[in-house]
């Protein structure tokens, strides 16, 4: 029995995830070398700030693949918001 889910589905589920287009709020999904990338930091630095539970992500697999994580854009700015220092 092949427990994983459908390439088409889950790309689906993604691409429902990322836009909610009722109320114009992006739910923009962001992958953690994106992540990494954007922030200018290497991509073990995300996968640690990941498994510390600072930055909330959540893992798409279908349980026998390797994980996928995505993370929202809002928390990431929430997790960067967080962090703000002034000086």
């Amino acid at each position: 029995m092949n427990t994983k889910a459908p390439l088409p589905i889950l790309n689906d589920l993604i691409q429902s995830l990322q836009t909610d287009t009722t109320s114009g709020y992006s739910n923009e999904m962001l992958s953690p070398n994106q992540v990494a990338q954007e922030l200018g930091m290497h991509i073990n630095t995300i996968y640690r700030i990941i498994g510390s539970g600072q930055l909330r992500s959540y893992n798409l697999s279908s349980g026998m693949s390797k994980t996928c994580y995505r993370i929202k854009r809002v928390d990431l700015e929430n997790y960067l918001e967080e962090r703000y220092s002034v000086g």
